[in-house]
């Protein structure tokens, strides 16, 4: 189970962290599938053999030439790690699989380290009242990239940290709870 080159984890060749998955910050099952689901087709596209090997190909009637060091993932890969992380009970498996494994710390420890997180306050956040969800657009891309419930506001204090859904950053968001 541990993560090396050869043997990525499911988040890994998803390209998703764990903790975005995780109901500790308000991801409602159907978020939850659609994020995955979005995950999932997002690393088919990044990965498909021949996308690798039209950016192989320098110019028009060059051969193949397979890229040195690109960690590409096989379509059996992905759809397994999809499958794993798409079903409650094997998620809950697996991550107690990660969580034994010595060479891989668990998805809760691996959120304790964050480098080049924004701090934000929630005041400079955007509110979907129908969706009763704080959001942010990424610099990925994604206009609603950050976003997360009242709910992990009230089990935490003071701060929460929020991973976009489509790449690698994260936000801390402040706040003041009110007396």
């Amino acid at each position: 189970m541990s993560s090396s080159p050869s043997n990525p984890t499911h988040y890994e060749v998803l390209d998703v962290s764990p903790s975005l998955l995780s109901s500790s910050h308000g991801t409602t099952k159907d978020l939850e599938s659609q994020l995955l689901k979005r995950a999932y087709h997002r690393a088919l596209l990044r990965h498909h053999p021949d996308k690798a090997a039209a950016e192989g190909a320098k110019r028009v009637g060059e051969t193949y030439r397979k890229p040195a060091a690109a960690a590409l993932y096989t379509v059996d890969q992905i759809t397994t790690a999809y499958t794993t992380l798409g079903d409650p009970k094997a998620r809950r498996e697996y991550d107690l699989a990660l969580r034994q494994s010595t060479d891989k710390p668990a998805p809760e420890q691996e959120e304790s380290f964050r480098t080049g997180f924004d701090i934000i306050d929630l005041d400079d956040l955007q509110f979907d009242e129908a969706a009763e969800r704080w959001y942010m657009d990424c610099r990925c891309g994604n206009e609603r990239g950050f976003q997360f419930g009242e709910e992990v506001l009230d089990e935490r204090e003071r701060e929460v940290f929020v991973g976009c859904q489509d790449c690698s950053l994260w936000i801390k968001v402040q706040y003041e709870v009110a007396p």
